[in-house]
């Protein structure tokens, strides 16, 4: 034994060996009893608890681990070694980092060329088409709700028949359908797109690109909307707020405007998600203004500035149509809370406030019994339920009730007959609209997305999974699932026509669940 290897000091284990558990019991601590059970503080607080972590290590072995210069080296270098073996591939719902090996396959779009579609397109045109019960042409299907028509759940949905799948372009949108045409929207590099796919064959019919691109940490690049069809036209809002007019047929433009720029208004962090809301002749926006530019109306055909109301930042949610105490209006679950507006002019009939700390509110309000309104949203914050009445030229909000054991952080609420289906922060949960009493809880979903056939609820899974959950007051029934896409899923699964369409921001796919 040399002079140098006697004189060698211990690598000083203990300091390390104290401090760690001292963090992860603060850490543990915290979950148990601070976070309100919230996923997304419990998701930063444990980045911050990894920073903490790996920032500790580095300065114990540096300064205080008392090893010799030689073996900080090696040490350090195996450390970076070890770390350039995996890659972060964003984050989910909880706001978790999703960390996979660098060596692991990511998709690359490569878009499927006009001239490869099999349809004739002097055929592909919607003039004087009348929609049918089973078209799905609107964000979360007509009024906005999640409820399937015309069609009834069948046990063969359990093992459907795989019609295709393919690699799309980043982004949150969901798929429109109509006919033998599905929609939706999509990030290529820098150029926004809005395509449209053949039905039988996911072949790509059209596809038009715009030079806009919205980015940001969690959520990634892409659009948030989804595409909303009327009468042979295609309307379109990207992450950056551009609304575009296209023919549904070739994707030839009509008009479009950026209604942020129209408005002299600054994007909210997660981008643009409002789909525009379309009634009679007009195309109703959230930008969000406060200077009487809240909601704004275009005019459908020409894109000409109709009215604006409402003074409310937006938030994440979409307008909708409703009918509240007799009377139809505009509801919109924005930055503040919940604002209606006239459906004339865009005034605001009524406004109550309800927000969280990061002003998030995401998922779309349900009326209830002629005159209850209800919205939820995460971070804390639950469900409410307001009592909503319309006397001598007053509208009147008072809360009827309200609960934390519900919190839908950006997951659609679906409701039916007196109960309410919404994931509290990832788990499948059944209230009772009269009481605001929790009646079953179970299922983990993670932060996806649901629509409503009959009795059965489609659940789409964060991790892509479709599950069949009887909607019931009595107790969480499944009764099958199958895996359907792969990674992070955060869109609306449609049923249109006898096809479930499903996406996220890699692939596509497409089942036959109707022959």
């Amino acid at each position: 034994m040399t002079d140098s290897e006697k004189k060698q000091t211990p690598i000083r284990w203990k300091i390390i060996a104290i401090w760690l558990p001292l963090v992860s019991g603060i850490e543990i601590g915290y979950h148990q009893y601070f976070d309100g059970k919230d996923s997304t503080k419990q998701g930063m607080a444990f980045l911050v608890y990894l920073a903490v972590v790996g920032i500790s290590l580095v300065i114990w072995w540096v300064f205080l681990s008392g090893a010799s210069r030689k073996l900080k080296v090696q040490g350090g270098f195996g450390a970076i070694v070890v770390s350039l073996l995996f890659r972060c591939d964003g984050y989910n719902g909880d706001t978790m980092p999703i960390v996979k090996f660098r060596w692991s396959p990511k998709s690359t779009v490569v878009p499927t060329l006009v001239e490869d579609a099999h349809l004739d397109f002097s055929e592909l045109q919607f003039t004087d088409y009348e929609l049918l019960e089973t078209d799905w042409p609107d964000y979360r299907g007509l009024g906005r709700n999640g409820v399937v028509t015309g069609i009834e759940f069948q046990k063969s949905w359990l093992n459907p028949k795989l019609q295709w799948k393919i690699l799309i372009g980043e982004g949150w949108s969901s798929f429109t359908s109509v006919r033998n045409f599905c929609w939706t929207m999509e990030q290529l590099e820098k150029e926004e797109a809005v395509t449209a796919y053949d039905v039988q064959s996911g072949v790509v019919i059209w596809q038009r690109t715009f030079a806009e691109r919205f980015d940001e940490t969690f959520g990634g690049p892409g659009p948030r909307t989804t595409p909303v069809f009327d009468n042979g036209r295609l309307y379109t809002l990207g992450g950056t707020g551009l609304l575009n007019c296209l023919d549904a047929a070739t994707g030839d433009s009509i008009w479009a405007i950026n209604i942020l720029k129209d408005n002299k208004v600054g994007n909210i962090e997660w981008g643009v998600t409002a789909t525009p809301l379309l009634y009679q002749d007009l195309i109703i926006t959230l930008p969000g203004g406060s200077n009487g530019n809240s909601l704004v109306a275009y005019d459908k055909l020409t894109g000409e500035r109709r009215w604006s109301g409402g003074n409310s930042v937006a938030s994440y949610s979409s307008p909708q149509i409703s009918t509240v105490d007799g009377v139809e209006q505009i509801l919109v679950h924005n930055g503040i809370g919940i604002s209606a507006h006239s459906l004339e002019n865009g005034e605001v009939l009524w406004d109550y406030p309800w927000t969280t700390a990061s002003r998030v509110n995401v998922a779309q309000p349900v009326v209830y019994d002629g005159n209850k309104v209800i919205i939820s949203s995460g971070y804390s914050v639950g469900t409410l339920c307001l009592d909503v009445t319309h006397k001598k030229g007053q509208w009147t909000a008072k809360e009827k009730w309200r609960s934390r054991r519900l919190k839908a952080k950006f997951n659609a609420l679906i409701s039916t007959g007196k109960y309410l289906y919404g994931l509290d922060e990832g788990i499948l949960t059944c209230f009772d609209m009269d009481t605001g009493k929790r009646l079953w809880k179970g299922g983990r979903y993670g932060y996806g997305q649901m629509i409503l056939v009959g009795d059965m609820l489609v659940v789409l899974s964060e991790k892509g999974e479709i599950v069949y959950v009887k909607a019931t007051p009595n107790q969480h029934e499944e009764l099958g699932k199958f895996q359907a896409i792969q990674g992070k899923t955060w869109q609306h699964p449609i049923i249109a026509n006898g096809y479930l369409f499903v996406r996220n921001d890699q692939e596509a796919a497409c089942f036959l669940i109707s022959p």
